[in-house]
């Protein structure tokens, strides 16, 4: 039994309070949050321990395992302090906001034999991984271009969301989605081009993106967190081959 605890309260992390619930090999130690009313909601509905402070729960032996559930731009603070407790943690997508954080923490893991993870999930779900499959399998033949695209609304469940110098925008939220999945099935990556509009703090909330493999495959990306009130969260793949296309949509 693994006993897991949760770092954050906001809604990410209520999803992983619920997913532990799913496995009988895993429990809910406890959870940790600046906000300590909605740290007692989680536990009230799902168990484990409050603990008062992050640090308090990297020293506890009982917790085998964190889950990281901070704001975007906190991932490489908190990150670095579980590598250096030796404590193995799953860290929420963006793994950092800039490549030079990224490669810290990875560096820092490697040299601390730390096992880290990045919630990069959308590899793991069952319609992108049977796309996965039935490509390797060779039924559309040799692939030519993917099409994938992830569009919505801001999420409205932080506030720190609405500020892409603290979240990453678009690009970080939801694109890098589609931006993983494609360079697990199609790597190694050769190019990549971009064009987005800006959202006045730096960042962009609709964007395009180019991708080049090695491989010849091309993709095209196309993100949105601006869509029109009433728009559906709409998940596209499309990946056209010599012989035919796969596709899956999803519009909730």
């Amino acid at each position: 039994m693994k006993k897991i605890g949760i770092v954050g309260a906001g809604f990410i992390a209520a999803k992983h309070a619920a997913g532990v619930q799913e496995f009988d090999n895993l429990a809910l130690a406890g959870v940790t949050a600046p906000t300590q009313q909605k740290s007692e909601a989680l536990v009230r509905e799902f168990g484990g321990k409050l603990y008062i402070s992050f640090e308090d729960m990297l020293v506890d032996d009982g917790i085998d395992i964190v889950v990281l559930c901070v704001p975007s731009h906190m991932h490489k603070d908190f990150a670095l302090k579980a590598i250096a407790a030796k404590k193995p943690f799953l860290l929420e997508k963006p793994m950092a906001l800039t490549s030079q954080d990224a490669l810290e923490i990875a560096s820092a893991a490697k040299a601390g034999n730390v096992p880290i993870m990045v919630g990069q999930n959308v590899r793991f779900r069952s319609e992108y991984a049977r796309v996965r499959e039935l490509i390797a399998e060779g039924v559309i033949g040799d692939v030519k271009l993917a099409y994938a695209a992830r569009l919505g609304q801001r999420p409205t469940w932080a506030t720190w969301y609405s500020d892409s110098r603290l979240s990453g925008g678009v690009l970080f939220n939801i694109s890098l989605h589609d931006i993983d999945y494609l360079y697990s099935v199609f790597q190694p990556l050769e190019s990549v081009y971009a064009v987005g509009a800006r959202d006045g703090k730096g960042g962009c909330e609709d964007i395009l993106c180019t991708l080049k493999f090695a491989s010849g495959v091309k993709a095209v990306i196309d993100g949105s967190t601006m869509m029109p009130p009433g728009y559906p969260f709409t998940m596209r793949l499309r990946v056209d081959g010599t012989r035919g296309a796969l596709e899956y949509v999803f519009i909730g």
